[in-house]
C-alpha cells in the first residue's frame, strides 16, 4: 500500500501552516503545540526541510523558520524527496532502472510489467510535482487528473502517460504528440527567488 511515513505527514503539516502565515516566522514549539506533534521529531524534519532549501531559518528572540519560496513554488515532490527520499514503486524505478540506494532487480531483464510501472512511476511523480502548499492551503486540490496536468484538444487519455525511456538510456517508440514528459526533479514551473516580505 502507498503511504506517506509519518515524518512526511508532519512536514505536510508544518509548511502547509507556513503557506498560512508566509509574513511570520513560526517556531517549531509553536508547530509542536498548534498540531499536536512531537516537538525533538518536528525540528529534526525542520532541518532537513531547511537543508532541503525549502524553509530558512530565523534566529533570536523572535526567531523561526519560513519558506524559502512561495507556496505555488513549492511541490509535494520536493518535500517527499527532502524526507524520503526519490518515489520509486518499484527497485527499477529509479535513475538507469535502478533504486535510490543502487539496488537492481533479477527480474530485470525478463520482467514484463517493468515499463508499464515506470510510467505509473512518473504519472505519480508528475502529479506531486504539479501538486503544490498553495492547493494544500487553499484547499484547491483538482478532483481529476484533467485539472492538475491539463489536456489537449482531443482529450486522449494518452496525455497523461509519463514517458521514462530516456531517462533510461531506451529507444523510445511513443510519439510525442502523445506522451506527457515530467518536470524535472526538484523543479516546479517557477522558481523565481522569494522573500516572505516581498
Amino acid at each position: 500500500m502507498l503511504s506517506l511515513t509519518r515524518k512526511s505527514d508532519y512536514a505536510l503539516v508544518a509548511l502547509t501552516t507556513m503557506a498560512g502565515r508566509v509574513a511570520d516566522t513560526v517556531s517549531a514549539r509553536d508547530l509542536a503545540e498548534r498540531h499536536d506533534l512531537p516537538l525533538p521529531l518536528l525540528r529534526n524534519i525542520l532541518k532537513q526541510l531547511a537543508g532541503a532549501g525549502l524553509i530558512i531559518s530565523e534566529r533570536g528572540v523572535t526567531g523561526g523558520y519560513q519558506l524559502a519560496r512561495r507556496p505555488e513554488q513549492i511541490s509535494l515532490a520536493e518535500l517527499i524527496d527532502a524526507i524520503e527520499g526519490p518515489t520509486e514503486l518499484t527497485r527499477c524505478c529509479g535513475e538507469h532502472g535502478r533504486s535510490a540506494t543502487g539496488e537492481s532487480c533479477s527480474m530485470e531483464s525478463s520482467c514484463p510489467i517493468r515499463r508499464p510501472i515506470a510510467r505509473v512511476n512518473g504519472l505519480i511523480r508528475n502529479v506531486l510535482e504539479r501538486l503544490t502548499l498553495a492547493h494544500l492551503n487553499a484547499n484547491t486540490v483538482p478532483m481529476n487528473l484533467e485539472g492538475l496536468l491539463g489536456s489537449n484538444s482531443s482529450s486522449r487519455p494518452q496525455t497523461f502517460v509519463a514517458c521514462t525511456c530516456h531517462e533510461r538510456g531506451e529507444r523510445c517508440d511513443h510519439s510525442e504528440d502523445a506522451v506527457a514528459s515530467p518536470l524535472p526533479r526538484g523543479r516546479t514551473s517557477n522558481t523565481e527567488h522569494f522573500s516572505p516580505h516581498s
